[in-house]
């Protein structure tokens, strides 16, 4: 069975959007909603406060989230390269906020999510913004989507992703950000405790340890504008 196989429907919807009031309508604040503010220039401690209630009402929760990163913005992404994007909350909402996304995630079962989803994270004429490709981190070099997508984007992420990617794939895209010839960023983001991260013994999921050393390393190159726990974000090609 190939390591992908695993990644089913039943495995994205063991925390399903649709059947978890929760979960609709916001994103995860210990690491989605900081990868928000990390893309637009807001540091730790600021994205830990993203969702306090504001002064006034806005139309959803999300809504308020997104508000709130429009307002404390000092950097715009040009566009966002998310990998391993899952069920696409965090995509929709870049998408959301206007800004080019693109969701790389091998499973088609996560990518039809993301479109039920839609309704959720990014219902109206914002949704364009987003293109999803179906492809591991290791294979997207190689598609003809590639040169265009990644001339496009200034902001890389990988967002409760980068323990389930083999390493040689991780290391391949931190050897094309130290070549950049512009300012891209680079965010790493789980939830902020949950570091380091142990490969699971099943050869398919946690299948790489994220640690500190590890950290280190993706950051030779690069200068790095904020690390606390899992979060680590680099600034490659100069300032961001």
């Amino acid at each position: 069975m190939n390591r992908l196989d695993h990644y089913t429907r039943d495995y994205f919807s063991a925390m399903s959007i649709e059947t978890s009031p929760n979960l609709q309508d916001h994103v995860l604040r210990a690491d989605q909603l900081s990868a928000l503010g990390y893309a637009h220039g807001i540091d730790f401690n600021e994205a830990g406060a993203l969702d306090a209630p504001g002064a006034a009402p806005l139309p959803s929760p999300l809504e308020r989230q997104l508000d709130i990163v429009r307002q404390g913005a000092r950097r715009h992404p040009a566009g966002v390269l998310s990998v391993g994007a899952g069920r696409g909350e965090l995509e929709l909402s870049f998408a959301r906020l206007d800004e080019p996304t693109w969701m790389v995630e091998p499973a088609g079962a996560a990518l039809q999510l993301a479109q039920e989803n839609r309704p959720w994270f990014c219902p109206g004429p914002e949704f364009a913004n987003l293109r999803a490709v179906q492809s591991t981190l290791g294979q997207l070099p190689g598609l003809a989507v590639f040169p265009a997508l990644w001339d496009a984007v200034d902001t890389v992420l990988l967002v409760e992703a980068i323990e389930h990617i083999p390493l040689e794939e991780t290391r391949a895209l931190v050897e094309l950000l130290r070549r950049t010839n512009r300012p891209r960023r680079l965010i790493i983001a789980n939830w902020t405790w949950f570091h380091p991260i142990e490969p699971d013994g099943g050869g398919w999921n946690h299948i790489t340890r994220i640690d500190d050393r590890l950290y280190d390393e993706i950051s030779g190159g690069g200068q790095q504008a904020m690390r606390h726990g899992s979060h680590l974000v680099v600034d490659f090609g100069g300032p961001p």
